[in-house]
């Protein structure tokens, strides 16, 4: 007996194919619209791998330690800082603002986005998967802004990745940069060796000078460990730049003998591998203790670096502006101007919210949302754990991120950064 058909067959079941087609369809076009709208946010941040040097990091390694050895007076600018800045900068475009859209715009997005995650679809982790010259530009401008940590996960992310012989020479270069400022000197080595051992010819060639380099500070940093007084080894180890050593080595000296400079220096410290939350501070404290110094003057440029290249804190920058006008640091006012000039559209500013908010989209698909207080925090023991916080009181705080949730208490937190949110 022949089967009969209904209306069900002839006219529901086609229709709701069709539909379920045509919603595919709907999410393929959206998705990929969302896609190249992210292509287009990044690469107005980028500079891109045909712009890029990795010889430039044989060139900020002895530029810092050429600074970290000036003396420490009013008429001694940061001078080739502000060039290295100048000279390997992101490239700046305008970005894509979702603020001009209308309202049901913004409705539809909102729509689209719910819906792309009903269906498991993540254009950001798409884009970053598959293109490693993005990730690349993406861990450089993270290192720049001396976010060493967060560059780290993001140039590990293409070593292996089989995105070409160029590109993973660039990201184990540059990986090893990173963790030479978060002070792992065994992985730093690692990756040069790596490098001098499997690249190709010209990065074989800058390994074997970054490895040159790196026994010559091994050297320095075994001589100056021996030193007896504290401070004094601390200096020593600034100007090698082992930073978290010579942290170590001002946390040793007595406190009866910290005033102005000891602050001033510790802020340095801190600053270098971007510890920004506890550097101000120490700069603070080297304004308190000094008041119109030069070493005023000088952690009063710090913090107007901070402010305006480093992390783009615009309240900090505008009291430290003011701060140096008030000091007549004109010749640092200057200097900074001139160097704040950039090459293209003035505009665009990579953001701390801007640096997280890629970052994190390397991570996790869960967006991160606008209202949402993003927080990093250290502990007494070396930890650091980021993530959105959630409560706090007097005692504790409440962090939640990919691996759970964290009461920490306030008892044990060294220093407490805002990386996104108000």
């Amino acid at each position: 007996m022949s089967a009969r058909l209904t209306i069900y067959h002839v006219a529901v079941l086609p229709l709701a194919v069709i539909a379920l087609l045509a919603a595919l369809g709907f999410l393929r076009y959206t998705t990929e619209l969302q896609t190249h709208e992210l292509q287009f946010r990044l690469n107005a941040l980028s500079v891109r791998d045909s712009s890029v040097d990795a010889a430039d990091l044989l060139v900020r390694l002895k530029a810092e330690q050429k600074q970290n050895l000036l003396p420490r007076t009013r008429h001694a600018l940061p001078l080739q800082e502000l060039e290295n800045l100048a000279a390997f900068s992101e490239r700046d475009l305008p970005e894509f603002n979702t603020d001009q859209l209308s309202l049901p715009e913004k409705i539809v997005r909102r729509s689209i986005s719910s819906l792309q995650r009903l269906a498991g679809i993540d254009p950001p982790s798409h884009i970053y998967s598959a293109n490693g010259v993005d990730l690349l530009t993406l861990g450089y401008n993270l290192e720049r802004r001396r976010y060493f940590a967060e560059a780290l996960v993001t140039f590990r992310k293409i070593i292996g990745s089989g995105q070409g012989a160029d590109v993973e020479d660039f990201a184990r270069l540059h990986a090893g940069y990173c963790l030479f400022f978060l002070g792992e000197y065994a992985s730093t080595r690692g990756e040069w060796a790596m490098t001098h051992k499997e690249g190709l010819p010209q990065n074989k060639r800058l390994a074997s000078q970054l490895l040159h380099w790196f026994d010559g500070f091994e050297k320095g940093l075994s001589k100056a460990a021996r030193l007896k007084n504290a401070k004094r080894r601390a200096e020593s180890l600034y100007g090698l730049l082992a930073y978290k050593e010579s942290l170590e080595a001002l946390l040793a000296v007595a406190e009866r003998e910290r005033e102005a400079g000891y602050y001033y220096l510790r802020g340095r410290v801190y600053e270098a591998p971007g510890n920004y939350q506890a550097a101000v501070e120490d700069y603070a404290r080297t304004l308190a203790d000094d008041k119109t110094g030069d070493l005023a003057r000088l952690a009063n440029r710090r913090l107007l670096l901070v402010g305006m290249l480093y992390r783009n804190d615009q309240r900090l920058a505008e009291a430290s502006a003011k701060r140096a006008t008030m000091f007549d640091d004109t010749s640092f006012l200057a200097a900074l101007s001139r160097f704040r000039q950039p090459v293209s559209a003035p505009d665009a500013q990579l953001t701390s919210e801007a640096v997280y908010q890629q970052i994190i989209r390397t991570q996790s698909p869960a967006p991160v949302a606008a209202l949402v207080r993003v927080v990093r925090v250290r502990t007494h023991d070396g930890g650091v754990i980021t993530g959105k916080l959630v409560g706090s009181d007097r005692t504790h705080i409440v962090l939640v991120n990919d691996n759970g949730r964290f009461r920490i208490p306030r008892a044990d937190i060294t220093s407490q950064e805002n990386v996104s949110g108000k």
